[in-house]
């Protein structure tokens, strides 16, 4: 039926092509539903596998260490480097796979996770990126401490309260990145010039920072709650 517009056929020749359309379509879901099994089944295998490995390092002796190397063929540096290698590139290799199959173009490998089918085991991978900040910060810092003492202290303590918690700093003297964007989301609700002011003046000053990804896994317990599986890949 090629060269021939809807408009010139028969409604023989369009009920044909209405049939076509439907087979085409339903060869592609059974096409994409095997795709989906076949992926589900790796996953499958690789979230068992690698939470089970992971049980097996995270008792801390030197000689399971071997077994890991000896175990997965894939693991070529050995050891806990080795497994953490092996593990984020079969993890994405796995989540890509999905996001191809699902999103096309729309790929992010910044935060997911994979889980098997029985929900005994979960692989998960997170992207956090530590904001630097220049000498801006603390003049930022300052005008929210001043709106705070001239106008907030006493008629709202509970925004008091919860700004002064956003502030405050970490055992090493630093700032909280993740308390300073919440405090920054305040803005809109805050509708104060110095309050703004000291939220604009933070956004200015921030800098990209390093970027780092971590993988982690776990085991379901009893009541179905998955507990982290401790290793420590920071040592490396």
């Amino acid at each position: 039926m090629k060269g021939i517009s809807v408009s010139e056929m028969t409604s023989e020749q369009i009920e044909q092509l209405e049939k076509e359309l439907e087979q085409r379509k339903k060869k592609e879901a059974a096409a994409k539903t095997r795709a989906k099994k076949s992926w589900e089944n790796r996953r499958d295998g690789f979230v068992g596998k690698s939470c089970q490995m992971a049980l097996v390092l995270s008792d801390g002796d030197n000689g399971t260490i071997d077994y890991v190397s000896s175990t997965l063929s894939t693991i070529k540096s050995g050891g806990l480097k080795g497994f953490k290698s092996w593990a984020f590139e079969q993890a994405d290799m796995l989540q890509e796979e999905l996001l191809d199959l699902y999103q096309g173009n729309n790929k992010s490998l910044n935060n997911y996770f994979l889980k098997t089918t029985d929900e005994k085991y979960k692989v998960e991978v997170k992207t956090q990126i530590k904001p630097v900040y220049d000498e801006t910060f603390e003049l930022g810092i300052e005008k929210i401490r001043e709106w705070l003492s001239s106008t907030v202290k006493k008629a709202h303590k509970n925004v008091t309260m919860i700004v002064e918690r956003l502030l405050s700093k970490n055992k090493d003297g630093q700032y909280n990145s993740t308390k300073i964007l919440d405090l920054l989301s305040m803005k809109k609700e805050i509708k104060a010039p110095l309050f703004s002011e000291g939220c604009d003046l933070i956004m200015e000053s921030v800098k990209k920072g390093e970027t780092t990804r971590y993988i982690r896994f776990y085991k379901a317990n009893q009541d179905g709650k998955f507990i982290h599986i401790s290793i420590q890949f920071s040592a490396l």
